[in-house]
């Protein structure tokens, strides 16, 4: 095989049954570059799946030589995965998201990534050490679908360290499988009458707590949102979004249908956006509400003008 200059050297011998490979690489050790020899089995030379000198050779070359040749140009590729995180990919990446996405990750880097993958190099970590790495994830309790979000964090990370020259060749999260979810049993439609009997099923206090408690907090909106595993509502004051504690998700439905039921609007209707208005009194004050219904993937999405017409407070 030809070579140009610049590829590194290995030397190919034979130790007892099978072809060892041994060559020269860099190692950062306390901060300063250390060459170290280094040896590996490459295939076997006798006995069953025996190959010959030659082919052991491209073996050699293909799945060692020229991937520390790739390397050989980015020395950066010497860092650990902790230090390009802290070095790029936080300052870079992490913080500029939202609020609450950013202490996610930042909890499963501190928590998770960092303990169990830190410590490597960056060219050292392939598709075996990520593996390894997510199915102890599993092993000590964690969900399938926290470990496939923990693999998608893994799979960003070390694409904009491939855009950052600290990573060459395939993402090493490309070919890891996880086993699959249970899927979840999902609860039929309602009927008309179902629908309406579980919306009066709530209790007028309940119905009117959250109310109570954004114009306490001088809100402007609520937001009601139906997603696949969770039903969220967000009251928005002085032009910030704040999240309260989220109710049961199968009571999305019912909420959703109470809040129609009050506003004089179809609750058959699921398909098409409506609106309508709401005239009533929360805690002694007078409140008008403007709704808004709008059909999403999981549900009715609900969006609620709050206009307090006292302008009271109640503190």
């Amino acid at each position: 095989m030809a070579r140009r200059r610049g590829q590194r050297v290995g030397y190919l011998k034979q130790y007892g049954p099978s072809w060892i490979g041994q060559w020269r690489e860099d190692f950062l050790v306390d901060g300063k570059i250390k060459r170290v020899k280094v040896s590996t089995t490459i295939a076997r030379c006798k006995g069953l799946g025996a190959v010959s000198k030659r082919q052991a050779q491209r073996i050699f070359w293909e799945t060692v030589l020229s991937k520390l040749d790739t390397f050989s140009t980015r020395p950066q590729t010497m860092a650990t995965l902790a230090e390009f995180i802290r070095r790029k990919y936080q300052p870079e990446c992490v913080a500029v998201r939202k609020t609450s996405g950013r202490a996610s990750v930042e909890s499963v880097l501190a928590n998770h990534i960092l303990p169990g993958l830190g410590s490597l190099r960056m060219r050292d970590i392939g598709h075996v050490e990520v593996s390894e790495f997510l199915l102890s994830r599993l092993r000590v309790g964690l969900a399938p679908k926290t470990v496939g979000n923990m693999r998608g964090l893994l799979a960003a990370i070390f694409s904009h360290a491939k855009r950052r020259d600290y990573y060459s060749g395939e993402l090493p999260t490309a070919y890891v499988r996880l086993p699959e979810m249970t899927p979840r049993r999902r609860r039929g439609s309602l009927t008309f009458a179902e629908a309406r009997t579980l919306a009066e099923a709530l209790a007028p206090a309940d119905r009117a707590l959250v109310l109570l408690l954004a114009i306490k907090d001088h809100a402007s909106d609520l937001h009601f949102e139906p997603f696949e595993d969770e039903f969220r509502i967000r009251i928005k004051a002085d032009g910030v979004l704040y999240e309260m504690v989220p109710p049961p998700r199968h009571l999305a439905f019912a909420i959703t249908t109470r809040i129609k039921v009050m506003a004089n609007l179809d609750i058959a209707e699921r398909r098409m956006p409506q609106d309508g208005r709401i005239e009533l009194t929360v805690g002694g004050h007078p409140v008008d509400l403007r709704i808004s219904v709008l059909p999403t993937m999981f549900g009715e999405s609900v969006v609620m003008r709050v206009l307090d017409r006292s302008v009271v407070s109640l503190d």
